[in-house]
């Protein structure tokens, strides 16, 4: 039987010359299913929106962001037609990175560009700048200032 969901992670080392490719499962990609949930449907099953495991593709590659120049995730639902990309570019040792995500094939394709840089390193503070890309024009969204606390909390400082 064919896979109802495709999922592959492209990535580029620093200093490689070529990308490599792996390809994982639905368990392996997304959290767990709670059965208790879902009690009237036991043949539930992923869907391309499900629930990730972690939020980055460079987690499932098990390297540290320094070593890595970008990712490309690629989950395509074959019964319902549909492409969801995300790849992120990362810099500065890994602190920057973009995460351009793309969903194709629901209608009107969407984009949606993020851009995290980090401000200050102590404590380390993190500025988000969110776009949507419509008719081809990327367009302000909102700002996230983000400070991370020792404890591994994180105190919004603005959303705009």
């Amino acid at each position: 039987m064919e896979e109802k969901l495709i999922i592959v992670i492209e990535y580029k080392m620093l200093n490689q010359p070529t990308c490599e490719k792996i390809e994982i499962t639905p368990d392996e990609y997304f959290e767990p299913m709670d059965e208790d949930e879902y009690l009237d449907s036991l043949n539930e099953e992923y869907d391309f929106d499900s629930v990730p495991k972690y939020f980055h593709a460079v987690d499932y590659i098990g390297c540290k962001l320094c070593e890595v120049e970008h990712t490309k995730l690629t989950i395509v639902d074959r019964t319902k037609d549909i492409k969801h990309i995300c790849s992120e570019t990362f810099w500065n040792g890994g602190d920057n990175r973009t995460i351009l995500t793309q969903i194709l094939g629901l209608g009107k394709p969407s984009y949606e560009l993020l851009v995290e840089t980090v401000i200050n390193k102590i404590p380390k503070t993190i500025q988000q700048i969110k776009f949507i890309v419509e008719d081809d024009i990327a367009k302000f969204q909102n700002q996230l200032i983000i400070q991370c606390n020792e404890d591994g909390s994180e105190t919004i400082l603005v959303d705009a």
